[in-house]
């Protein structure tokens, strides 16, 4: 798959950056919690589940940063007739749902 093109600024506001950062904080303690549950040699299936929510809230943040995404910066750019943000917003998505 090719590269995905720089960003040339971003698209967040402050109130967005603060949301996906009390997210991110969210998910960094989950990821804590987990390890520390293999470290104490929890129940298998109790680690799986958590890894799951884990799994999950990764998720949420990729699909609030694709709102963004979307909401701002591709409907500028498609506003504006720019048809290269359709194959940014392609390969963006292609990428996403490969990981």
């Amino acid at each position: 798959m090719a590269p995905l093109a720089q960003p040339t600024g971003s698209c967040l506001n402050p109130a967005m950056t603060s949301d996906l950062r009390v997210r991110l904080n969210w998910l960094e303690g989950h990821v804590r919690g987990v390890r520390g549950m293999l470290d104490n040699q929890v129940d298998c299936q109790q680690i799986l589940i958590q890894v799951s929510a884990v799994r999950a809230a990764h998720n949420q943040v990729a699909i609030e940063m694709l709102d963004i995404y979307l909401d701002s910066c591709i409907a500028e750019c498609a506003a504006s007739g720019d048809k290269k943000a359709l194959r940014q917003l392609q390969n963006v998505v292609t990428y996403i749902l490969r990981l």
